[in-house]
């Protein structure tokens, strides 16, 4: 990573922890109580102990700091699903999306959308290997950054919708996920 793409991380990184706030327990939320966007269920995945007491629970997710969330935003959602070697204009809307639905469903999106923008042998497997990313550096040269963001956003709001149509219960988040999904769209130049 250049020392440029580092900068451009870290303000990725803490845009995603500013818009996920701090502590918040909603009972329609399936991951349970959160903080700085780190749910119990994923805390409990990862064996996360804060307090030392042997569990991972609710106490745990109150302990977390800011910067243990960044460094588990990076390890798990940026570098493990392999995020990292996607081309840098593509971060913030495909990382913010691993954060809210887990990297799995990010990255299928992305394969998605490539297929659909023209790289028609991506396959929607879930895993970003040199095939996926090849086809992303090609978009992104080929149509320009703003056109595969945009697309991006377009696919997360369908999908965000789909989702609230199998699960009614967290259609109390659809306003504020839609907003959130647009906040990363991007104005062609001159516009």
């Amino acid at each position: 990573m250049t020392p440029q793409e580092e900068v451009w991380l870290r303000a990725v990184l803490a845009g995603v922890i500013r818009r996920e706030g701090g502590f918040v327990d909603h009972s329609a939320d399936p991951g349970g109580a959160t903080n700085h966007g780190i749910s119990l269920r994923y805390a409990q995945s990862i064996g996360l102990d804060l307090d030392g007491d042997g569990d991972t629970d609710r106490h745990d997710i109150e302990r977390l700091s800011p910067e243990r969330a960044l460094a588990l935003y990076r390890r798990d959602f940026f570098e493990k699903p392999g995020i990292s070697h996607l081309p840098p204009p593509l971060w913030p809307v495909v990382l913010d999306w691993a954060v809210t639905s887990g990297p799995a469903v990010a990255v299928r999106a992305v394969q998605r959308v490539a297929a659909a923008l023209g790289e028609a042998s991506v396959r929607e497997d879930g895993r970003l290997g040199p095939h996926t990313i090849g086809a992303c550096e090609r978009l992104v040269h080929w149509l320009g950054a703003t056109a595969v963001v945009n697309a991006l956003c377009d696919e997360r709001e369908a999908w965000l919708r789909a989702l609230v149509a199998r699960a009614p219960r967290r259609g109390v988040f659809l306003t504020g996920w839609i907003a959130r999904a647009g906040s990363f769209r991007l104005k062609e130049r001159g516009s």
